[in-house]
């Protein structure tokens, strides 16, 4: 987390709610790009595609 994260929440909550936000955006995210990391590997393993 950058300084600049926190600074956007200045003022807004205190230190651990936006610790918690972030954290919980940060695990979206990851869980998001493993996600569509999973069906393109597949994709790539089997020829098709989800359009197919």
């Amino acid at each position: 987390m950058t300084e600049a994260t926190l600074a956007a929440f200045d003022d807004h909550a205190d230190v651990d709610t936006v610790m918690r936000a972030v954290e919980t955006v940060s695990a979206y995210v990851i869980g998001a790009i493993r996600r569509e990391i999973a069906n393109l590997r597949a994709e790539r393993a089997t020829g098709l595609s989800q359009q197919n």
